[in-house]
């Protein structure tokens, strides 16, 4: 493999971020730093937790039906993700987000961290939580 078409597949694997726009204003989503992957992972493990999880095994559900696990699961804590995300205030988020400008992030979100890794990864937490 040429050094090349190695950057190509870590592009197209690993993309360095998606664009969004806002309320007219433009927003890159990027991968999660570790920093900020484990406070997603606390979010979306809390609600795992109060969630009565039955659903389809992971590996069969597509990204939107990633997405809408998502959106189901972290409810009104999904604008903690957006705080992180976009690193804009939730009195700015509440006034500016649309429901459609919310699937576009969770969808770039996606597209930009291994989103099924990082609903397994949390469901992980919560299992050892539960021990």
């Amino acid at each position: 493999m040429t050094e090349k078409t190695k950057k190509t597949d870590e592009q197209i694997f690993y993309p360095e971020g998606i664009k969004v726009v806002i309320s007219g204003e433009e927003f890159r989503i990027k991968p999660f730093v570790l920093k900020n992957r484990l406070v997603v992972l606390k979010i979306v493990g809390e609600a795992i937790k109060d969630y009565n999880f039955q659903q389809k095994e992971m590996g069969e559900l597509t990204q939107g039906d990633l997405i809408n696990l998502v959106i189901e699961v972290a409810g009104e804590r999904l604008i903690n993700i957006y705080e992180i995300v976009l690193g804009k205030e939730k009195d700015w988020l509440n006034e500016n987000i649309t429901l459609k400008d919310e699937f576009s992030i969770i969808k770039a979100i996606s597209e930009v961290n291994d989103i099924s890794f990082l609903v397994q990864q949390a469901k992980a937490l919560t299992a050892r939580g539960k021990a």
